[in-house]
């Protein structure tokens, strides 16, 4: 193999071709599933179980495009390779997000829009008062699943 490489040195070998494809499946992982409090979340406010859960999503999505991009060892072209890593990642994800409610997406996109109302609140006395309750705390395993998933 390393004859042939020193003969046509634009043949891959396979630890570039598992990198090629590791990078573009994490790639597919970083922005396929849109965490639903935004990722600003994420980098903002340090917490260990979405941040986790986010890294394990990485970490799965690129080695689907590792080991997809390493099965297809007749490809020399770099650019293919990394296109090949892409493949198995997307059509998982695509096939997730398919799956997902397309009206509560609408409603959850339109929702987290700041400051945009058509129609602005009028009241014709003041408010009612309204007991507010303090947040419900999640556990680890929640917040790593909604790092995972999103949701």
């Amino acid at each position: 193999m390393n004859n042939q490489r020193n003969a046509n040195p634009d043949l891959l070998s396979h630890l570039e071709r598992i990198i090629l494809g590791g990078i573009a499946g994490a790639i597919v992982g970083a922005t396929s599933f849109p965490i639903e409090s935004g990722y600003g979340d994420v980098f903002t406010t340090f917490d260990a179980g979405i941040v986790s859960g986010f890294g394990a999503r990485l970490v799965f999505f690129g080695v689907l495009g590792a080991v997809w991009a390493y099965v297809h060892d007749d490809e020399t072209n770099r650019r293919k390779v990394f296109e090949l890593g892409l493949v198995a990642p997307a059509m998982i994800a695509g096939l997730v997000v398919a799956n997902a409610p397309p009206a509560a997406n609408i409603a959850k996109a339109l929702s987290n829009i700041d400051g945009f109302e058509i129609v602005s609140t009028a009241f014709a006395q003041n408010a009612p008062a309204t007991p507010v309750e303090p947040p419900i705390q999640q556990g680890f395993t929640e917040r790593f699943i909604k790092g995972l998933v999103g949701k």
